[in-house]
Formats: structure tokens, C-alpha cells, sequence
């Protein structure tokens, strides 16, 4: 309801008349021109409209207008459909707008556009849990107001395809939801890590770098997805893992108690604790508890099972991509209480909300983690009673929670379910964002009692909303095909009336706008992502100078078999992308036989190939470095294409000469984005041009000289002692480059 004690002055010629009414809609017959005012005509489909009634005006919105033909065409020109959605009424000398109808419009009532100051009336805000989101579409000076309190407690959606402003109005959303509301924990699923800057310093930005969180949280169907990288368990492993991980909580609990006599008396007959208590366990115990097990069997066949689940379990553990799962994942005292402090910002020391980039995450356990995270989420408002009140915000919700039961991850789908169905009593409120609701569970949505919808144009979308959106103004939604960009329908319990308004203007700084997206494409030394190869074409597409090298050549250095390189080195391969597009490329590695040679602890990175994004060229290198860090190095040193003996340093001068055999090239920028990366130079590299015609007096004298050296012999290759030939100048290539910079002998 809205108060106001402003004084209407309706128009002394109504433009139109009521003919027929029935339920919530009436038929407006629009009088003949000669009787009104052209300006007064434009009553289109979506405009306001106000029945005058004896006690009351009704607020109309125009869904439909026919032309009249024939003789009523004398008296009404045209006729509009109308939804009737609530009443202005008069008391007291007070204004006052409430939804619904209770004196329903009578033949013959008048009817006029409805005025500035009725609609102020309509959209006053009311209260401080009113916040600003823009301007109505019939009168862009009345403001449009969204009750905080309403739109949370009962969940709300943002729908619209790609490229309307959706995520432009989520984060002017969520930052007039931090202004109003700064006591509410914002938790931000940000699928493109697009919302990072949105917030300022009142967000913590979390990432596959700087997350933590332990493997021990996760309930049996989420490790198993990890384990299995996103497939079905292997069902005779399946049953081994159930009853050795409540083993290793056990051991774990034990362990903390100094209980050390006891441990090895674990049984699972007596054990308290199931596959999903969230409490913690060791990996270590748990490869014991299996390699027990496996060592009493006596059929080496069914030892197979055992020493694959352990393979499984090592593999997922020591790949540095989940290192925010293992990494020191048992390391001082870790308990849910500090996890769940860390992740929903308790206490929020002035940065009461949290936004989770998922996109550095490795695909195959995206799902899983944030089956966890919601799964978190509601458990603390559960546990706590809706003591610390929290937002979960899902971009892309179709992807967690789709229609289709065979797609997606069940545990995931049930998490956010639960919050949507029951999460509003203890104080954990839902809001999603997505661009295909028709993809998106029905009876997850339908949770929502607060719409913004955007411009939709596929037919199975509008049909879903028509069955979500429950107000008398629900053929509004025949305008979601032509709205345009930032334009949203607002349906439901956070809006006075169902409105068709426009976003404000967001300033710069909370702009979403994507960050780099690095992806390990690849293991170097494995068959090359054909992404990494593409780099190179995008990068110097037009550079005159630039010699690309043979595909099939570069494929054979990134392919085992073909490279002898992977028979002491070890490597990986990274791929940028921002907004889906590929924009770089990077290689990281370690040579071991530079590693026995220099002692040095230096690993590499190569292959750095960018368009011209500092932002991109510092993930790349970061993300090399993280992977050399987590295997002990301690220098990162490039570029090296992958070795000394190949390509490598970084062009600074010579960018319109094309590069001659195994040297570099590169665009003018990209040595300034590696030293602005807070790279410095290792080491000058000369490239000196030789004129092959008569040679120098110089030359020739030194020619001379060594040819009249008794030791010297000068001779043609022998074709027929190849073998014998090469090992004889990998022998000669090798002595006369010992004492060069960073050298490593050629291998046979």
C-alpha cells in the first residue's frame, strides 16, 4: 500500500469510456478524435490507465487495441483490453493505492491516462527497505522502487538472453541490496568471473587461488564426483569408499583426541560417524585404510579394484588444479565453522558479501563445488536459526538446477531446491539469474514471487513465464520479444504493480566486465588442444613479419613419441579466454636435466602468445607460476619454446624482420605486458643477419688457419654413416656450447 497526500485533478474530457467488464480485465471503448486531444490519444499496449470510479480510481494497464469499424466507429474510434491490478482510493483527504479491486468499474466510467501524480502515489516508496533500480517506460520522471524485504524473503529471478543488460542490472541490484540491507550476507555464484570489480572493497573475490576448501566437506556423492571426474562411480570401488571414509573419520577424530592406542581398533560395525558427516579425515588414512584391505586379499585380480581407487584418489589429490581441495587440507585444525566464517563473511569486517569465479575451477567438478557451497549455505541457516540472514545469488541457474533430470548433477539440483522451497525460514534467500528458464527446473522458479524479466525471444521461455508469473498483468509478458536493451518487465511481490520500467545507469566501477579465464588445456607431452595451437593465428593475423610455424611440427613437439624432450621434462599447457573467446595461450615446464646440470630450482614458461591484455598476460603467468611453485621450483624463467635449444627470449627490437629458423617473434606489446607483469631481463639474446656471398678477408684468413692445422680435418658428410655422422656433430654442438648461458647438452 502507498500513502499520499497529493490532490488529484483529473481531466475534464475522459479520452475513453468503460463498455464491458468481466473478472479482472474490461473493454475501454476510446472516444472519437473530435472529442479529445491528439496528444491525449496515445494509448498504446502497456500504458497505465485510470477508471474513475464514485469512491475510487481503478489502475488499468492497456493489453490490447482494436481499431472499431462501422457505426460504433462514430462514438469510440478504437477499443483497448485492459487488466484491472489495483485501486487509488480517497480517505481521509489521504491517497492511497492498494493491489487488487473491491468496487469494480461500472458501464460507462469514465477513463483518462493515468496522471504523474497518481503513478508517484502508485511507486512512493514507503518505507527505508525501498530501493532505486530506474525509471518506469510511461513516465520516465517517476522512479521505480523495488521493496528490499519483500523481493528477498520470497526469493526473485533476473531473466533475459545475452546481451540485454542482465548482468548489468544484477550487479545494480545487488549493490542497492548492500546499501539497504548491510547487515545481509551476499553470496555470488559468478559463473564468468564477470562480477569481481562490481563491488569495490565490499566483496571478497574468491578463486581457485585463494579458496580453501577441504575435501572433507564434501558428502559422498560430491568426492565421488571429484574422484571420477564428473562420471558414474565404478560401483565395486563405490562400495569400498563407503566404508573406509566413516573409518577415516574415525581415525581422524582419534588422532585429535591423542587417543593414539586405539586407532588401529577402527571398526565399521561400531563406527558413529557416516560417508557424509562433515567431519575431517586424512587422505593418508584413507589410501592406508584401502592398501589394508587390499593387502588381505589373496586374488590378485580383485587387488585390481583397490589399486585403482587408489590411483584415482593420488591423481585427483596431487593435480595442482584442486589444490583448493588438498592443499594442506588437514593443516591446523580445520573445522566447518571456519570454513563457513571465511565463505559468508562471519564476521564481515566491512565486506559482508562474497563472489565465487568459478570459471578458473576445472569443469569436470564445478558441479560438485557448488553443490557444496549451496548444499553450506542452507546448513548454516538451518544450524544458526536465520541468525546471519543470507542471499545466494546462481548465475546460470539452468546449469545446477535444470528441468532435465539426465542433465546436470542430482546433489546440486537438490541443493538449490532446498533453498528455494524451504531456505526463506531460516533466513537464506535465493536469487537467480539465467538466460534459458525454460531449461531451468519449473519448480525452482516458481519459488520466486519477485520477476525481472529482460528481452526473451524463444517461445518456450515466454510459455514458462506465463505459468510462473501469477498477477492479473500477465499478458504483459506478450511484450518480453521487444523490449530493449536494459528494459525489464517486473512481475510480483517486490513491485506495486507489474511495470515495465528501465535500469538506471550503473556507474563505470560496478560495470560487470569478464576477466581472463585460464584453462589448462592440456598436459605437455599429451595429444596438443587444438585451442593452443589456434593461438598463434590469432594473435599475428596481421603481422606482415610473422612466419607461422608448420602445425605438423609444432603438434609433433607437444605429442609423446614424436619430442624425446618428454623423456626428461615434464610440462603443461594454459589457454586464456575472455568471454568465451580465446585470447592467449602459455606453456609452463621443467627440464630435469637442467635442473642436474644448473641446481638452479628454475622452471620455465613458453609459448606466451596474447593479444594486447595486461590482464590476460598476468593470468597466464600466474598460472604457470602456481603450477612450477607447487612442484618446488623456486625461479620461473622464459620464454623457452620449451628449451634453451629451441625458441626462446622475448623480441624487444627487429618486429618488421621476419624470424629466421628457431627464433622467436613477437607483437611490439608483448615484452611490455611481461614486464609489467614484474618480469626483469635475465639475459640480452643477439640475432646477427650473415650475408652469405664471398666471405670476409677475416674469415678467410681464419679459414686458412684452422685448415692448416695438423689436428683439423675438414670433410664432406659421410650419407652412408649418418647414424655415426650425427652423434659426431651432436658431440661437436655440445663441447662448443658447454660454457653458454643456461646451456643443456642436446640429447641423442
Amino acid at each position: 500500500d502507498a500513502d499520499c497526500d497529493m490532490s488529484f485533478s483529473p481531466p475534464e474530457i475522459s479520452f475513453g469510456r468503460v463498455v464491458s467488464v468481466r473478472g479482472s480485465q474490461a473493454r475501454i471503448g476510446l472516444l472519437a478524435s473530435g472529442a479529445v486531444q491528439t496528444a491525449d490519444l496515445r494509448a498504446t499496449v502497456g500504458r497505465f490507465v485510470s477508471i474513475r470510479g464514485l469512491t475510487s480510481s481503478v489502475v488499468a494497464i492497456i493489453t490490447e487495441i482494436t481499431r472499431e469499424m462501422g457505426a460504433a466507429a462514430d462514438i469510440h474510434f478504437a477499443t483497448a483490453s485492459v487488466d484491472l491490478l489495483g485501486e487509488i482510493s480517497n480517505g481521509n483527504g489521504h491517497h492511497r493505492f492498494r493491489r487488487g479491486v473491491t468496487s469494480y468499474p461500472a458501464i460507462d466510467d469514465a477513463v483518462d491516462m493515468i496522471s504523474h501524480q497518481e503513478l508517484s502515489t502508485i511507486y512512493e516508496p514507503t518505507g527505508t527497505d525501498q530501493i532505486n533500480i530506474g525509471t518506469l517506460q510511461q513516465d520516465a520522471s517517476v522512479t521505480a522502487y523495488v521493496d528490499v524485504e519483500e523481493m528477498l524473503s520470497k526469493h526473485f529471478a533476473v531473466l533475459g538472453s545475452t546481451g540485454v543488460g542482465k548482468s548489468t542490472g544484477v550487479s545494480l541490484l545487488l549493490n542497492e541490496i548492500l546499501l539497504a540491507k548491510p547487515a545481509l550476507r551476499i553470496f555470488l555464484l559468478d559463473v564468468h568471473n564477470e562480477y569481481g570489480r562490481c563491488f569495490g572493497d565490499r566483496a571478497l573475490v574468491l578463486n581457485p587461488r585463494n579458496l580453501k576448501l577441504p575435501f572433507w566437506l564434501f558428502n559422498f556423492e560430491e568426492i565421488v564426483d571429484v574422484i571420477f571426474g564428473g562420471r558414474p562411480g565404478v560401483p565395486e570401488e563405490l562400495a569400498i569408499l563407503i566404508e573406509v571414509i566413516p573409518l577415516a573419520k574415525t581415525l581422524y577424530t582419534q588422532y585429535q583426541n591423542g587417543d593414539r592406542i586405539s586407532v588401529k581398533r577402527a571398526d565399521s560395525r561400531t563406527n558413529v560417524y557416516t560417508a557424509d558427516t562433515p567431519v575431517p579425515y586424512r587422505l593418508v588414512d584413507l589410501l592406508s585404510l584401502i592398501d589394508e584391505r587390499m593387502g588381505r586379499l589373496e586374488n590378485r585380480s580383485s587387488r585390481i579394484v583397490y589399486h585403482r581407487l587408489m590411483t584415482r584418489i593420488q591423481t585427483v589429490s596431487n593435480d595442482p588444479r584442486y589444490a583448493f581441495m588438498f592443499d594442506n587440507a588437514n593443516v591446523g585444525g580445520d573445522t566447518m565453522a571456519e570454513v563457513i566464517s571465511h565463505l559468508f563473511r562471519l564476521p564481515a569486517h566491512g565486506r559482508p558479501m562474497t563472489v565465487m569465479q568459478l570459471a578458473g575451477f576445472p569443469a569436470e567438478v564445478i558441479d560438485s563445488v557448488v553443490s557444496v557451497l549451496c548444499r553450506m549455505a542452507f546448513d548454516f541457516g538451518l544450524w544458526s536459526d536465520g541468525a546471519s540472514p543470507l542471499l545466494f545469488v546462481c548465475e546460470e541457474a539452468h546449469r545446477y538446477a535444470s528441468a532435465d533430470r539426465a542433465i546436470g548433477f542430482g546433489p546440486t539440483r537438490k541443493a538449490v531446491s532446498r533453498i528455494a522451497k524451504e531456505g526463506r525460514k531460516y533466513g537464506v534467500f535465493l536469487g537467480l539469474v539465467t538466460q534459458r528458464p525454460a531449461e531451468l527446473d519449473a519448480t525452482i522458479i516458481s519459488q520466486c514471487s519477485t520477476l525481472f524479466t529482460m528481452r526473451l525471444a524463444n517461445d518456450r521461455d515466454q510459455a514458462l513465464l506465463r505459468s510462473a508469473v501469477s498477477d492479473a498483468a500477465a499478458n504483459l509478458l506478450s511484450f518480453v520479444p521487444s523490449l530493449g536493451t536494459r528494459e525489464v518487465l517486473a512481475f510480483g511481490e517486490g513491485v506495486a504493480l507489474p511495470t515495465r520500467l528501465r535500469f538506471k545507469d550503473v556507474p563505470a566501477h560496478q560495470l560487470p566486465r569478464s576477466e581472463a579465464m585460464i584453462s589448462s588445456s592440456s598436459t605437455a607431452g599429451s595429444p596438443p588442444d587444438a585451442a593452443f595451437v589456434a593461438v598463434q593465428d590469432l594473435v599475428y593475423r596481421d603481422d606482415p613479419a610473422y612466419v607461422p610455424p608448420l602445425r605438423m611440427e609444432l603438434a609433433d613437439r607437444l605429442t609423446p613419441g614424436k619430442n624425446p624432450l618428454w623423456e626428461h621434462a615434464e610440462g603443461t599447457l594454459f589457454t586464456a579466454y575472455r568471454d568465451g573467446k580465446l585470447v592467449g595461450r602459455a606453456s609452463a615446464q621443467i627440464d630435469r636435466e637442467h635442473l642436474r646440470i644448473h641446481q638452479d630450482d628454475a622452471g620455465f614458461f613458453g609459448f606466451l602468445d596474447t593479444l594486447d591484455d595486461q590482464e590476460v598476460a598476468d593470468a597466464l603467468l600466474d598460472a604457470a607460476a602456481k603450477w612450477l611453485r607447487a612442484r618446488g621450483m623456486k625461479i620461473m624463467r622464459g620464454p623457452f619454446n620449451f628449451t634453451i635449444n629451441e625458441e626462446c627470449g622475448m623480441l624487444v627490437d627487429g618486429f618488421d624482420t621476419p624470424p629466421a629458423l628457431m627464433m622467436a617473434h613477437h607483437r611490439p606489446y608483448q615484452h611490455r605486458l611481461v614486464e609489467a607483469a614484474g618480469f626483469e631481463k635475465a639475459k640480452d639474446l643477439l640475432a646477427w643477419k650473415y650475408e652469405v656471398a664471398e666471405p670476409p678477408p677475416r674469415a678467410q684468413r681464419a679459414w686458412e688457419q684452422m685448415n692448416a692445422l695438423p689436428e683439423v680435418r675438414f670433410r664432406d658428410v659421410d650419407p652412408g654413416k649418418m647414424r655415426e655422422e650425427l652423434d659426431s656433430i651432436l658431440e661437436i654442438f655440445n663441447d662448443a656450447w658447454a660454457n653458454n648461458w643456461g646451456f643443456v647438452p642436446a640429447t641423442e
